[in-house]
């Protein structure tokens, strides 16, 4: 495909068909269009930093498998 845009008439079809393609439309576009001046949420950002940072932990108890399958008692 060349580097010109192409047009799709849309107009030819239900506007199920219509409002499916332009779902798939805007999905190829996120998936293989990198937006450079993309702004991170505060959100994205908190998490981001939240990944980075290493989470100290005093001990790592592992249960046996007897104790993961050990029936509770409801009593």
């Amino acid at each position: 495909m060349s580097k010109l845009a192409r047009r799709i008439d849309l107009s030819i079809l239900p506007d199920d068909a219509g409002k499916l393609l332009m779902d798939f439309y805007d999905f190829l576009v996120k998936k293989y269009v990198k937006n450079k001046t993309k702004n991170k949420s505060a959100m994205d950002k908190e998490f981001d930093k939240f990944i980075s940072e290493s989470i100290e932990v005093e001990e790592i108890v592992i249960p046996t498998r007897e104790e993961i399958h050990e029936r509770k008692s409801l009593c």
